[in-house]
């Protein structure tokens, strides 16, 4: 969902033959995807997530984390809201996974 064009072929490679990955992330430049190992050879599914999935992901997410799903390792910055300036630097410089903004900090 980063729109990050490594991340796109992190997952990639990590997904098993046959796999299913669904993209959210819009990319600010065209992103270069060798067809035959990353798609073809691996008989991915590729979906684009739109309005209407984007609802069904949540609902799958929320499911996850209900049972149990550990995010925290992806969690790289725990910031009060008011320091949002300073996440956004963080993301934008390629310094951080996740960034958690926590209204109720000062």
């Amino acid at each position: 969902m980063s729109g990050a064009e490594p991340a796109l072929h992190q997952g990639l490679a990590a997904l098993t033959n046959g796999g299913r990955i669904s993209l959210l992330g819009t990319h600010a430049k065209p992103a270069t995807i060798d067809l035959s190992p990353e798609i073809i050879f691996k008989a991915v599914r590729v979906y684009g997530i739109t309005g209407r999935l984007l609802w069904e992901t949540w609902y799958r997410t929320t499911a996850l984390l209900e049972e149990g799903l550990d995010v925290t390792p992806i969690i790289t910055h725990r910031l009060p809201l008011t320091r949002y300036q300073e996440a956004f630097d963080l993301v934008a410089a390629g310094h951080a996974g996740k960034v958690v903004l926590l209204p109720q900090e000062e």
